[in-house]
């Protein structure tokens, strides 16, 4: 992590982060051998939800509500048309309470590029504060289904550098972190949203396909 980033880190609820990640590496981890390149997005967020859930009604992680495809409450748009987040995750406890946001997106050559990762449905709907304007962090997530993780970072890494007309508005660009083991490939970055806030975004890929 860079040492910019540090003091929004340890400033941020550890323990809050350390669960949300350690959420989705479960889930991820219950369903992995389910997951197929032929999964829709919905699909794969659909079954790591469901396996979280099936974890809390062992008794895991009592404090943590899941919710899965959840509306945005921005006052943007009303009723049947409100944007909706792939995964909401929020904690019982504390005032308010705690929560996080992922946006996920697929990842697959061809038909979903890094593009609709990077663009008006993914990565921009944090920047342009049209998702989680209230929250200081937020997670997006790509759906690995062709390739090796390192070629999608490599995509993600160059779409970062060749944004000089500043639409990322990036602070800190992709550094590597491990905040969960079951989480191998993840990165974080730090923008300014468009109302001059800022927001750190958690960039977390997960092989979804079993070819090598």
């Amino acid at each position: 992590m860079s040492a910019r980033l540090a003091p929004r880190w340890r400033s941020y609820n550890r323990r809050f982060m350390r669960d949300v990640h350690q959420l989705l590496a479960l889930g991820y981890a219950d369903v992995r051998a389910q997951i197929t390149d032929n999964h829709e997005e919905e699909d794969i967020t659909g079954l790591v939800v469901q396996a979280i859930k099936a974890r809390q009604d062992l008794g895991q992680f009592p404090r943590y509500f899941i919710t899965e495809t959840s509306p945005v409450q921005n006052g943007e748009r009303l009723g049947k048309r409100r944007r909706e987040i792939d995964i909401l995750v929020e904690c019982s406890f504390g005032c308010p309470r705690p929560h996080f946001v992922f946006e996920a997106k697929r990842l697959k050559v061809p038909g979903h590029p890094i593009g609709d990762y990077m663009g008006a449905e993914g990565l921009l709907c944090f920047i342009q504060g049209k998702y989680a304007s209230d929250c200081k962090v937020a997670g997006m997530v790509g759906y690995v289904q062709s390739h090796k993780p390192d070629r999608w970072y490599g995509e993600l890494s160059r779409r970062f550098q060749s944004d000089t007309t500043g639409v990322l508005n990036t602070v800190e660009s992709l550094s590597q972190i491990t905040i969960d083991p079951g989480l191998e490939h993840e990165w974080v970055s730090e923008h300014t949203r468009n109302d001059g806030t800022s927001i750190t975004i958690y960039h977390i890929l997960l092989v979804c396909h079993h070819s090598d």
